[in-house]
Order: C-alpha cells, then structure tokens, then sequence
C-alpha cells in the first residue's frame, strides 16, 4: 500500500467523523497506535481536532511530526506501524480471528508461550463413571489442581501432591489417560548424548562415570562412543538456607535461634526472601544433639568384630516438619512451628515416641545438650531449612492392592475388579544377529567412584535385596551357557577373581552335575593359575527303568572336591583332582567317605565313617612323628584310658594317659616275631607266637575259656627266673592239662601228698612228695608207689 495514501487516510480520519478508528482495528490485536485505554484511538475518531499533522515546507513528508501522542512519532514511523499491523483481508487467511465464544478460529504457531500461573490443556466436560458422577476437568494441566470453573480436580489426594508445581498428562481423574512420545537420536558429546535428563539440584554436562562420548582425550582410554535414552542425576544438595547466630544472611545479618517444644523463633525475624522459600511440610534439621552418639547403634552385626566408628551412624540430631510460620507485614519471619523435634528412629532405639522434647535444653538419653560436629560442624544453635538426608536416582514402585473403590491422584482408577496379581521388573536386551562373538551383552553395571578418598562404611554394598520376611527366592540366575560363571568377584586392582558356576553337566549320566567355585593366583610373571572347590552329584551306575527312589538314592554320591587347574577349564574331568569328601559313597549307604586322587568320581578311599559311626580304613593308616592312637572305655575318661605308639622302629608300646603301662585283651593274636609283653594279657581265642615272645616284669599271661563270663581265670606268670607257675588272676593254684607233653628239660611241680586215697582229683592227676608218686586213677581214687635211691 502507498504509504502517502496510508496518510492520507490517516488524516482523513483525524478529521472525519464518518469512522472510529476502532472499526478499522481487529479486536483481537494490540495495535501499535492504540494506547491501553484507548485515549488516542479515540481522539483520532473524535469529531473534536484534538491534533493536527504540522506541514513541512514544500508540502508532506514522513518527517512530519505528529503531536499529542503518548509518544514521538513522525508520519514515517506511523507508516512503518501500518504496513507491520494487520489488514481486514488476512483475518482468517493469514491470521486466526476469533469466534463468538472467543475461541481462536486457526492453530496459534509461536516459538514462545507464557501463561502468567497456570494453564489447562484440553477439557472433559464431565459425567459419570465406574466411580460415579466425574466434575469437569482439563486433560493435561501445567502447575494448577482446578478445572475451569476454578473447582480443584477429583482428587481426594491432593494435600501432599503439589499439583501447583507440576505438569499432569492425564491421572486428574478416573481413566484420564494420557501418553508420552519422545524420539531422540543422540550423536554428539556431552548432553548431545543423551535423549532425556532428569536432575535433581545437579546438572550434567554429560552422564558422569561409566558414559563417554567421545572428545579425543576421553577416547584415548574409552572404547565406545555411548547413548543414552534417559539420565538421571542426584547426589549431595546443600538447604535451601541456614538460620543461626553464626552464619550471615545474604545482607550481612545473623540470626539467633531460640528453640521451643513446638518449634523456634528468630531474633532478628528472618528476610522476607527467606521467607517467600518457606512452605507447609518443608523438612527442617537442627544442631542440636537429642541422644549421645554412642547411644545409636551402628550395623556392624554382620561385621561385629570392626570397629563401630567404621559403620553408618543414623542422624542423632533434631528433625522437624513444619506445618505453621508467622509473617509480619514486611514479610519478614519470627517463628515457625513444626509438627515435633525428632531424632530419627528415636523410638526403633528404644528412646520413646516424646515429641515434645526442646532442642538444645532437652536430650531423649538425659546426656549433656550439645552442638552436632559430625555432620554440620556450625558453632551456634542453627536450622537447615528444606534439606534431605537420601537421595535416590531412582524409585519403581509395582503396587498389588486389594480390590478397593476408586483412588485419587496416586491411583485414579483405583483397584476395582483388577487382574493384576504379579509384579515384574524387566529388562530386555536382544541379539538378533547370527555372527559369532561379535556383539555384547551387558546387564546392570555399578560404577563406584570414590575420589574423594575418603573410606566408606562398612555397612556400604552394591546389591541389596530385601524380602520382607516373604520372598522365597532372593536372587535367580538362569538359562546361562552350560558351564558359565553365575557370579564373580575380581580382586582388587588385578585379574584375579573367584567365580561361582552355574550348575552344569558333568560325567556320563543322567544326573551328574556340578557346582564349582574357582579361586584365581595372580602369577609374579604374569597371567593366573587356577583352583577349584566343586560340588559335584553323580550318579554312580545307569538309572533303571521304574527304579524306585530309595535304590536310586543308594547310587548317587555327592563330591565336595578340590583340584588345582593351573590354566585347564574347571569343567575339564581329566586329570588329577585333589582331596574330596564324599557323601553317600558306593557301596556305603548315608556314609562318608575321604578320598583322593584317582578320578572325580572315583578317588582312592583312606577312610569311611559308616551310618553307626563305624570307622573303616580300607587302604591301612599310619600315625607319624610319635602320635598315637588312643581308646577310650565306654564308661569314660575318668582314669585315663590306654594308647598304643611307636616307642622305637621296632617296638609298639601300650601305655595309659595316666602314665602306667597298659594291658591287652585280644580275640586272636599272631606274633610274628619277638615280641615283649610289659603287662597281663588276655587271650580271647585262637593266638600264636610264630617266633616267640617275652611277658616281663613279672606280669602274666591270662587265658578266657570259652563259657566265661566272670570270676577266675588261669594264667601263667614267671616265679622266678628259671619257673613258670600256674595260677589264677586271684591268686590260687591251677593246673596245666596236656595230650602229650615234652620237656626237654626238667619238669618240675610242687610238692603235694593227697590226704588219702579218696581225696577228691581228676583222672590223670599226678603229684609227687619225698616218699611216694601219686596218681588219682579215676575220679577220688588215688594210688601210689614208692620211691628209692639209684
């Protein structure tokens, strides 16, 4: 448009009054010539010349200036101001008008959008539901709870939820849906590489540890050049200010805290910018220590043997929430009020549920009030205002509830009629390509980064799972390549590691399967030697069809067995393994059996221990350096009991452990060679001296008949050095029957005289006195002869 026709218009209709300026103007534009109350607009449309364009010599020129406006203008800056406002003929084209009810008519495209406190998105007009009649509300929200109408949503949750500070995409009410799509293709370094980042306080340029990607010094050590979907990032986070006599606000100004049973005042009352941060339910921390340090225990139980200084020691301070303040009409703050001053956990340690307890005059264990130095270190009574003591990257909550009427913004549909009754947490990771060893694998990794350098507690871990005295299986490995690691744990700052296997196939049968530990040595030249602990199951012969379980049991063995592999596969069967013991042995029912060498399956028994306790030693036994084996009675200890030993290289002594010599009783005895006897034994039954013996020290040798039970026994015994006597173990006289006896030498008897003829013998009996011979012809009947000189 010819800007001196725009003028020319201009000024007929400063002087016209067949037009009002608000007739030409779209009533959904802020013209650039219409002052907010429209004061210039109307005096231009007036038919009173409240103004008039001053000519410039020679005539008109965009340089004339326009008087009586707000502002400056010229006819050249009016002209600018029409050909950049809006005309008639692009409402509707090119511009969106509006429609009777003040809706815009076309899509608003802008790269910028301020709504000045809330703003509502969509709206459901209500109506009734499963749950009942549902008001009006908006189907997406941005930091408001109410709908149009001003009335707050159908959340009978709302106080807790700040729905003033939030962004909702559905959940306003019963089956308000709503769904997110985010694309992103990350290609570059730092943030660059990563589609979403959540931050709580800390902001990233990049992931942190464990993501990199790219930039030529980070790849100098870095193998690939990461994305990442989503990144979260949270950690330490400082209050949102500190009140206290010793720490200045921002304009200089110190403010002294006096504690009371409910909360605390402030002299002087705190800024009013402090006071715009405070809100209901905004956690407060003190200084001041409610109970002794020593007085919380620490968890070292499962460590109870390290000190308890090098555990996690729970705050010992007061925390309070707060629920009331006092604003002056300055905006400055006197007091606050909390809902109680708590040590956390203060009951769980035995200290009661008091919350009226005053911080800095009352302590929970009656110790001396004190100012924290562990955590705070500040040297006044002070109160951390908005502060938290955890903090989470993140939380997943999988919630099985019973069936229950509708909820509120927690869970808007409630659990009416649900199905759900499992809680699963997944994640996949898929390989679809078939080429070999090319691609990986990873499963979840935590990275610890401990640069600061100081130690942590020992109460610290990397992998909790708490079942809540119900989860019946804690961690669950499964479908692994057969002979895989299901667990490793590497050595610090080297390659070694002891891994857990996860149970594999092993030997011929159906059954046969192991369970291995290795154990890694790192070598002084390089590389690592192996070790490995299994449990292994066999079976010890083929299963037979419809073979009953108790015969099946009696063939299988359980091996708990030790081999060193050097750099062999711990799965390999071959070669020699080490010691075992094992369970159920062939042969051996419910025994134990020691073993080694041989095989895996079968070593070389030393030893089995029977199921009655039994002791057999099928390949012999030998006690070295002097040891002994010892026998207890079964009546007990109480006088010692014998052992045998070796007392030189060809002699066994029998000894007690009260210091005498000891005594044998044996059922058969064979005695290949010479042998001395230091003490009376007793023969049971069928015994030989091959090459002879010796009983010393005057000791005897005692022998049991068949019937015996109790009572006397006969024995030989030396009487001197050239007699053997026969006697009883209590002393008496008895005798020494024979077939057929040869004395190569003298025999010698004692003297006896029968008292008469019918004195009472055994056939065959003969005795001897200085006069006659006497032999008892049968029973009770003796004879004699004389004797003579030759």
């Amino acid at each position: 448009m010819n800007k001196f026709l725009i003028l020319a218009a201009i000024s007929y209709v400063s002087f016209s009054t067949s037009y009002a300026a608000s007739q030409i103007i779209p009533n959904h534009i802020q013209h650039p010539l219409k002052a907010p109350n429209n004061a210039l607009m109307d005096r231009i449309g007036s038919s009173e010349t409240k103004t008039s364009p001053t000519l410039a010599p020679g005539g008109l020129s965009d340089k004339n200036v326009i008087s009586g406006l707000p502002w400056s203008a010229n006819l050249g800056d009016i002209a600018t101001y029409a050909d950049n406002s809006v005309q008639q003929t692009d409402i509707g084209t090119k511009v969106a008008g509006l429609d009777k009810t003040g809706n815009i008519t076309a899509p608003i495209n802008t790269q910028k959008l301020d709504a000045s406190s809330f703003l509502r998105v969509g709206t459901y007009s209500g109506g009734n539901s499963y749950a009942g009649y549902q008001p009006p509300s908006p189907l997406g929200s941005f930091f408001t709870g109410k709908a149009a109408d001003n009335s707050y949503f159908d959340t009978p949750g709302m106080p807790g939820i700040p729905t003033d500070k939030a962004l909702i995409l559905g959940g306003q009410r019963p089956d308000a849906k709503a769904f997110e799509w985010i694309f992103g293709q990350p290609d570059s370094t730092n943030l660059g590489a990563v589609v979403d980042f959540v931050a709580m306080n800390g902001m990233s340029s990049g992931q942190g540890t464990g993501v990199s990607a790219g930039q030529f010094g980070v790849m100098l050590n870095y193998m690939n050049y990461d994305a990442v979907v989503r990144g979260t990032r949270t950690g330490s986070t400082p209050p949102k200010f500190i009140a206290s006599g010793a720490i200045k606000d921002p304009d200089g100004i110190t403010h002294t805290v006096t504690f009371t049973p409910a909360g605390a005042t402030f002299s002087p009352a705190l800024p009013a910018y402090w006071g715009n941060l405070i809100h209901d339910g905004m956690n407060v921390a003190t200084n001041e220590i409610g109970v002794a340090n020593e007085k919380i225990p620490t968890s070292n139980w499962n460590m109870p043997w390290e000190a308890h200084k090098k555990f996690r020691r729970s705050f010992n301070t007061y925390f309070g929430t707060i629920v009331a303040w006092t604003k002056n009409p300055d905006g400055t703050i006197p007091n606050i009020t909390v809902d109680g001053w708590v040590v956390p956990q203060q009951n769980t340690y035995g200290f009661g549920s008091d919350w009226k307890k005053v911080p800095g005059r009352d302590t929970l264990d009656g110790s001396k009030p004190a100012l924290d130095t562990q955590f705070t270190q500040i040297k006044a009574p002070a109160i951390l205002f908005g502060m938290y003591t955890k903090a989470f990257t993140q939380y997943e909550l999988c919630d099985l509830e019973p069936q229950s009427k509708h909820g509120d913004l927690n869970n808007p549909n409630g659990s009416i009629g649900s199905l759900v009754h499992e809680c699963d947490h997944e994640v996949d990771m898929w390989n679809h390509d078939p080429a070999d060893y090319l691609n990986s694998l990873h499963g979840y990794t935590l990275a610890v980064n401990n640069s600061g350098g100081g130690k942590l507690t020992k109460d610290s871990y990397g992998w909790t799972i708490d079942g809540g005295h119900a989860l019946p299986l804690g961690y669950h490995v499964r479908n692994l390549l057969s002979g895989s690691v299901a667990y490793q744990a590497m050595g610090d700052g080297s390659i070694t590691s002891s891994n857990f296997y996860a149970p594999y196939t092993l030997g011929a049968n159906i059954g046969d399967t192991s369970l291995a530990q290795t154990w890694g040595t790192e070598l002084g030249t390089g590389g690592v030697n192996t070790s490995t602990l299994r449990l292994i199951q066999y079976r010890d012969s083929k299963p037979i069809t419809g073979e009953n379980n108790p015969a099946a049991q009696q063939k299988v063995s359980l091996h708990l067995q030790w081999r060193a592999d050097a750099s062999k596969n711990p799965a390999d069967e071959s070669g020699t393994p080490g010691g075992q013991i094992v369970y159920n042995p062939p042969n051996h029912e419910y025994a134990l059996g020691l073993g080694a060498g041989g095989s895996l399956q079968q070593p070389h028994y030393g030893l089995y221990v029977d199921q009655d306790g039994s002791v057999s030693l099928p390949n012999g036994a030998t006690t070295t350096n002097g040891s002994s084996l010892g026998f207890v009675p079964q009546n007990g200890d109480t006088h010692g009991h014998p052992y045998l030993y070796a007392a030189d290289n060809n002699h066994i002594s029998l000894r007690n452990t009260s210091g005498t010599e000891g005594g044998l009783t044996v059922g058969l005895l064979n005695v290949d060679g010479d042998s001395t006897i230091s003490r009376n034994m007793t023969i049971l039954g069928e015994s030989s001296f091959e090459e002879g013996g010796v009983i010393g020290k005057g000791q005897g040798l005692a022998f049991k008949y068949v019937n015996w039970l109790s009572g006397q026994i006969p024995m030989l015994e030396a009487l001197d050095a050239t007699t053997l006597y026969a006697t009883t173990n209590a002393g008496n006289i008895s005798s020494i029957k024979a077939w057929n006896v040869n004395a190569l030498g003298r025999f010698k008897e004692a003297l006896y005289t029968p008292p008469s003829s019918s004195a009472s013998c055994s056939a065959g009996e003969f005795s001897d006195d200085t006069k006659y011979h006497y032999v008892c012809v049968s029973n009770n009947h003796w004879k004699r002869i004389a004797l003579s000189d030759f």
